[in-house]
This record gives structure tokens, sequence and C-alpha cells, in this order.
């Protein structure tokens, strides 16, 4: 009797134990508390993207993987600085068909758009028309959870189709008043618009309101403070850029978080939100194939030699590839090859051939792997990959394979 009254004490302290530690892994605190986040009613996110004009002639799908991103990162909505076409028409049926393949491409994300304009959306007044037939007011405001969103519109003309700007633009000066007195109550103020400076009359609006301004249209990153206002002037989300990095030139977006009154905003570089799928086992297993059989080339032959190779240049990525076939000839050695360097561009998970000729006088190289020639193969990917792109040291590299050339006798 002792001992089932002893076991039923040991199990019941067994299962208290268990009941225990199970309500404190279910209760469990951070290790780090940290700073915690506002509520819900007043914590979103927002992306923010610039300057797209030329985007279809610069070999360049930086704006379409940009979408893609944007979706991965979900954010609530995304708004523009302007400058989404090409511009440079008058007629009214070739400044649709502008429109129409923008409107497309942007349908391709899962949340709200809001659209800003820029030069290139509004040259002239025929291009102003249709985009008010369009999408109504060039400026407009709206409220999203605590904090008030402000489009204006850097693009007005004067009586002769002259530029004057907004400080010039009396009807939106006067709009714009109005409505910073209806929306007094935000907790925070954004304000889109193209061109970095709005002008006096209207920066004196904002004063005493905490305020955040986005611009574009210098296709290159900067920010700063003014007047007690946070500046970010963006580059470009796939349109025209020059410049390196440190001068401005990356294509980027911008993510926003708001959480109360704390404003963080966020430069992202396009290519570097991937998806989790992006390297699967099965993927880096050809991966790792596709160098293999990069690392050696064989030609059969004795005495004087004279055959083409063909450099097969299998890409294993779900993104196209760009790359150098580059030759290196030993001094002393009997050896040509033409063309010494040749560039390729090979599609997603597809194959291309860089025919080279070999050529040998006698076979006395044959005889010394030294003079043998050399083939170096560099290629990058990546999902936002132009023709201009700037090299990313590591982050992109797919190929960077030096090997010597065999011979078969």
């Amino acid at each position: 009797m002792k001992v089932r009254q002893a076991f039923a004490v040991a199990l019941m302290v067994v299962l208290l134990s268990a009941i225990c530690i199970s309500a404190q892994e279910t209760n469990k605190a951070p290790q780090y508390p940290g700073k915690s986040a506002a509520a819900a009613e007043s914590r979103f996110k927002f992306a923010v993207i610039a300057d797209l004009w030329a985007r279809r002639n610069a070999d360049s799908t930086v704006f379409e993987e940009a979408l893609k991103e944007i979706n991965l990162i979900d954010p609530d909505f995304t708004i523009s600085v302007g400058d989404l076409v090409d511009g440079y028409v008058t007629e009214p049926n070739l400044i649709h068909a502008q429109w129409d393949g923008f409107d497309a491409d942007i349908h391709e994300l899962k949340r709200p758009f809001y659209y800003a304009y820029g030069n290139h959306d509004a040259m002239n007044p025929v291009m102003i028309e249709v985009l008010k037939k369009r999408y109504g007011s060039p400026y407009y405001s709206f409220n999203y959870k605590n904090c008030h969103f402000i489009v204006l519109f850097t693009e007005s003309h004067g009586v002769e189709g002259r530029l004057v700007g907004i400080d010039a633009d009396d009807g939106q000066i006067a709009w714009l008043a109005k409505d910073l007195v209806a929306s007094r109550g935000a907790v925070h103020t954004f304000v889109f618009l193209h061109r970095p400076w709005p002008g006096p009359k209207v920066m004196d609006l904002f004063k005493g309101r905490p305020t955040t301004v986005f611009a574009g249209h210098v296709h290159g990153y900067q920010e700063f403070w003014k007047d007690g206002v946070n500046y970010h002037v963006l580059g470009t989300t796939g349109g025209a850029m020059s410049g390196d990095i440190y001068s401005g030139g990356l294509y980027h977006y911008m993510l926003v978080s708001v959480s109360g009154k704390e404003v963080s905003p966020a430069v992202v570089r396009v290519g570097t939100i991937l998806p989790d799928t992006f390297l699967s086992a099965e993927r880096l297993k050809r991966i790792a194939d596709a160098r293999l059989a990069l690392s050696a080339f064989t030609l059969k032959g004795a005495g004087r030699i004279d055959q083409t190779l063909d450099v097969k240049i299998p890409n294993p990525l779900p993104t196209a590839i760009r790359g150098t076939c580059e030759w290196f000839i030993p001094d002393g050695s009997g050896w040509s090859v033409t063309p010494k360097q040749a560039d390729f561009a090979v599609d997603a998970e597809s194959e291309s051939r860089v025919p080279f000729r070999l050529t040998a006088k006698g076979d006395a190289s044959a005889d010394d792997r030294r003079l043998l020639p050399q083939i170096r193969i560099q290629a990058r990917g990546g999902r936002a990959l132009t023709a201009s792109s700037p090299k990313v040291a590591g982050l992109d590299v797919l190929y960077n394979i030096t090997t010597t050339l065999t011979l078969e006798r």
C-alpha cells in the first residue's frame, strides 16, 4: 500500500512539473525585450519607387524584379515619385499606349499602388490632359491609419505651356493649405513629388508638422534634412542610371516602416530580396555540376593543330547570366586563339556555345603544360541583371574559373 502511495505521489510530482514547464514554455518572454512595437492600428509599412523612364531601352528587368521583391516584402501599399513612362510624345494614342504598358506592369503587385507624376509623364499639355482623364487630379491626398499622405504635382504649366512649378500654381497651393488644415491631427505627414525642392511657399506650410518628403528626378540617391523636414531623393528603380553606388547610382526602392510616431526608412537594393526557394537542393547540385564541367577543356590531336573548340556555357539559374571567356597565351608558346576574348549571355536554365579557333605550330606546346593556353570564364547572374549593371564582387558571381587546356594525342 505504501509503495502504491509513493508511486502515486511521484507520478503527481512529474505531471505537475510537466504542466509548469509547459506553461513556462508557452508564456516564454523574449531574452531581449527591446522596445515594444506600436499597436496594430498605428503600425504599417509602405514601399516607394522612382524614375523608370528609358527602362525598356536599357536591356533591363530591374523594375519587374523590384515588383517581385515588393510582393515578397508585402507592404501595405506602394507609391511612386514619378517618371513612370518615357514621354517624348504628343499624340494621344501614343501617350495612352505608354500608360497601358505601365498599368499592365504595375498590376503584378498584390497591394495598392499610388501614382505620382514627373516630367516624363507630363512633358506637354497633351500628356497632362491624358493622365488627368485616366487617373484624375495629378495632386491628391489620403489618410492611412494615423498618418497623412500627400502627392504633389511638380509639372504645372502656365498659359504659354511653360513649366511653372508648384510655387506658381495658385490652385495647388490653395488646395494644399486646406488639406493640411483638415489633416492637422495626423501623427506624421508623408509627401511625394518628383522634383526634390517644391519651393518655399510649399514648405512653409509644413512648419511645425512632423514631415518626411520623398522625391526623385536626379537619378541618384541622397538623404538630407532641411528646416526640420527629412528628405529622401531616390535614384531609380530601373530607369536610366549613371555613376557608382557612392555617387548615388544604384537600382533601388525604399521600404518605410511606421510604428506610432517612429518612422524608419530603408533603402533596398534591387536583387537583394530573394524568395526562400532561390537555392533548392536540386539547383545547388546543378550549379556544382556546371562549375565542374567548366573546369576542364580537352583537344584531341598531335602535331600541328588547327581546331574549333566550342565552350559550352550552362546556366542553371532561373535568371539570365552574362559573362566573358578570355584566353591567356604563355610567353614562348606556339599557340594562338581567335578570338582571345568573347562575351556571352545565356537565358535562364539554358545553354550557349562560344566558339574559338585554336592553332598550334608543331607539338612542342603539347609536351610542356606550362605553355598551353589557359581560359578564364567569368559570369554573373541576378534577379536584376542588366548590360550596364555594376559588378558586385562575391554577391552575384556564378563562374570565376580559370583552367588550362588539356591535349589528348
